[in-house]
């Protein structure tokens, strides 16, 4: 396996419990790739933007949420605007917060409808989309009939917040999926930092299993060879690193699209 984030550790944990020996390859000191938290003068640092959606249906296949204290935020936003905060939350969460949005100005009366009917089908598992049926996020919303006023104070600022696209040209599929998993789950990280998901994934794999580091020069059929010019041979290798690496070591033309991950 090369690569130590999440998608390598989860890979590598499952092959061993079916019975596999398994070694992961890690360029960089420490497991986790992007989800990593820097310790400085006792504060904890996350890097990037990072929080843990408990509603993701594979989170409990591999991860003991209880042991990582999870820190929950609040069900809703707050846009700053006119020089004060208008709140924009879950009625169903938190009756106050509720009410604030009830009179918030942020977002017209008739998009309030427009996400209460939204949320609903979401929860009961309609409103999705097709891969075929998928579409720019911008364009659903338009589809859906949320104004602009609703598009530009909310939905640019969250959901384009969460998945790094302020134009909302992302998969319209994938946002419906995200807001479905905070409206029935809950945004949280843990106590120490979200470095803590994938340090649980490393002691369920072993330590021992994993090679910090070692940066993997290429690859010679079965064979990993690193910059230290140590070879490691395998019966299969998966690579598990972001795409330009990946496409390096596989010796394809490094792609011109930026790959942004959501966890």
């Amino acid at each position: 396996m090369i690569g130590a984030g999440l998608a390598g550790l989860t890979a590598a944990t499952v092959l061993k419990q079916a019975g596999h020996e398994v070694l992961v390859v890690e360029a960089g000191d420490d497991v986790g790739g992007r989800v990593r938290t820097d310790h400085q003068e006792g504060f904890l640092l996350d890097r990037g933007f990072q929080i843990l959606l408990t509603s993701y249906p594979e989170l409990v296949r591999h991860l003991d949420l209880d042991s990582l204290e999870l820190c929950p935020f609040a069900s809703g936003a707050k846009i700053f605007q006119n020089g004060k905060f208008e709140v924009v939350a879950d009625p169903f969460r938190d009756f106050f917060m509720g009410l604030a949005t009830a009179t918030s100005s942020a977002i017209s009366f008739k998009d309030k409808l427009n996400l209460f009917r939204l949320r609903n089908s979401l929860v009961r598992g309609k409103a999705f989309l097709t891969q075929h049926e998928d579409v720019h996020v911008l364009e659903h919303l338009q589809t859906l009939g949320f104004s602009q006023k609703a598009i530009s104070n909310f939905f640019v600022p969250f959901l384009g917040g969460i998945k790094l696209d302020p134009e909302l040209k992302g998969s319209a599929r994938l946002s419906l999926l995200i807001l479905k998993m905070l409206f029935t789950g809950t945004a949280a990280l843990p106590k120490d930092g979200m470095q803590a998901i994938p340090n649980q994934l490393a002691t369920e794999l072993g330590r021992e299993n994993i090679l910090l580091n070692s940066p993997v020069n290429k690859l010679e059929e079965s064979k990993a060879i690193l910059d230290s010019g140590k070879r490691i041979t395998a019966s299969h290798i998966i690579i598990a690193t972001e795409a330009p690496a990946a496409s390096r070591l596989l010796g394809h033309e490094e792609p011109l699209w930026v790959f942004w991950k959501v966890f």
